[in-house]
C-alpha cells in the first residue's frame, strides 16, 4: 500500500495518548522487566477487548469534529480528481499544503 492510499489518522495523537497512559500506569521511572511485562500484557488484553468490541455492528464510532471530517472529505475528493486527471500534480500539492497549513 502506498502512503497516498492511506486513510488512517494523519497525526500521532493516539500514540501520544497511549504513551501518557503507560507513564501513568508505571509507578517508577525504570521498572524491572517483570512489572513492565505485566503492564504490557494488561494493555494488550484491553486493546484486544476494545478491538473485538469495535467489530460489533452497533459499536459506537469515535466522535470527530465537523471540520476534521470536512477536511478528510475534501482531501479524498481532490485525491480522486488527481487520479481521474481532472487536476495536475502541482495543483493537488497546492491543495494539500493549504489543507495542512496552520495559521
Amino acid at each position: 500500500m502506498e502512503p497516498f492510499d492511506h486513510e488512517g489518522p494523519r497525526t500521532n495523537n493516539s500514540l501520544e495518548g497511549f504513551n501518557n497512559k503507560l507513564r501513568t500506569c508505571v509507578e517508577v521511572k525504570h521498572p524491572n522487566i517483570f512489572s513492565a511485562v505485566d503492564i504490557l500484557k494488561s494493555e494488550e488484553n484491553l486493546a484486544e477487548i476494545n478491538y473485538l468490541k469495535s467489530l460489533l455492528p452497533d459499536a459506537p464510532r469515535p466522535i470527530r469534529r465537523k471540520y476534521v471530517t470536512f477536511k478528510d472529505d475534501l482531501l479524498k475528493m481532490r485525491k480522486n480528481m488527481l487520479i481521474l486527471g481532472e487536476i495536475s500534480l502541482d495543483v493537488y500539492i497546492k491543495y494539500l499544503v493549504e489543507s495542512v497549513y496552520f495559521k
